[in-house]
């Protein structure tokens, strides 16, 4: 799980790292063909033109940079998003995880606790039962006694 993540988030900073030079040299290129295109122009208009094109190089350069910061921000925007989403993503995963561990813990304890109970009732209806049994015994011994002794006397008084 953690390995996971590390290897996603290392891909992840890669990608923006690979994004962002690619466009530093996108921006470097688009400059120089800038400024060679211009630089031409300039040539050919002499030197007022060439001046006049020196102010729009600036200008076409500072767009460049401007969009090149804006994609290099949204890309690292999105990246810093979806590293956060992916570690949300493991949190939640492994909390959800855990969570299913203490329910079936908890289900599973609340089973034990079920068949303790039982076995304590069965072994007290059994405890039950052998009193029963031990007093029924009793009574009848005490009874056979009684008829013996009856019988015994009866026969004395006859």
């Amino acid at each position: 799980m953690v390995v996971m993540v590390v290897v996603m988030v290392v891909v992840m900073v890669v990608v923006m790292v690979v994004a962002v030079v690619a466009m530093l040299v996108l921006m470097v290129i688009v400059m120089v063909v800038v400024m060679m295109v211009d630089g031409g122009g300039g040539g050919g208009d002499g030197g007022n033109g060439g001046c006049g094109d020196g102010g729009g190089d600036v200008v076409v350069m500072v767009v460049v940079m401007v969009v090149v910061v804006m994609m290099v921000v949204v890309i690292v925007i999105v990246t810093v998003v979806m590293v956060v989403v992916m570690v949300v993503m493991v949190v939640v995963v492994m909390l959800v995880l855990m969570v299913i561990v203490t329910v079936v813990m908890v289900v599973v304890m609340m089973v034990v606790g079920v068949m303790v109970v039982v076995v304590v009732v069965v072994m007290m209806v059994m405890v039950v039962v052998m009193v029963v049994v031990v007093v029924v015994m009793m009574v009848m011994v005490v009874v056979v006694v009684m008829v013996v002794v009856m019988m015994g006397g009866g026969g004395a008084w006859w």
